[in-house]
């Protein structure tokens, strides 16, 4: 009975053990780099949005008060807060309108000079808008000034 004759491995029959865990390691780094970029790039898609949203309400205030003067009669100094209603209607319907369009949206302080602003005279508008999204730990602050005549 002739017994099959085992021949010695050639070099170039496959892949070295080494070979094989390099390459896996190059693998695993590649997959950790694209998905840090990936999360960053969500990140900053997220900023951007946020921000837009900023600009557009301290846009739509600023429009509201051109166009309704009285609002800011008498007063340079007007604070709104999620859960507490403006007293004054044209901002009561503006403030439930950019909590619906921005639910991240916490607190505008809108602040005029000169103080008060008197009608047709050129003022200078500061909207200061807080926001906070579940993935913030810090409320982001920004501050918009506009230079308008009301």
């Amino acid at each position: 009975m002739n017994s099959p004759q085992l021949r010695p491995r050639s070099s170039s029959a496959g892949f070295t053990l080494i070979e094989v865990l390099v390459a896996l390691a190059v693998f695993v780094l590649a997959t950790a780099a694209l998905i840090y970029g990936i999360n960053a790039l969500f990140a900053a898609n997220s900023r951007a949005q946020t921000r837009m949203l900023d600009q557009y309400a301290a846009q739509n205030v600023a429009a509201l008060l051109l166009g309704h003067p009285a609002t800011l009669q008498g007063s340079n100094n007007i604070t709104l807060q999620r859960g507490a209603a403006p007293r004054d209607e044209v901002l009561k319907d503006w403030w439930n309108s950019a909590q619906a369009q921005n639910p991240f949206l916490r607190q505008v302080k809108i602040i005029t000079a000169p103080a008060p602003c008197p009608p047709a005279a050129a003022c200078l508008l500061t909207l200061t808008l807080t926001t906070q999204s579940p993935t913030q730990s810090a409320p982001t602050v920004r501050t918009y000034q506009i230079q308008e005549g009301y």
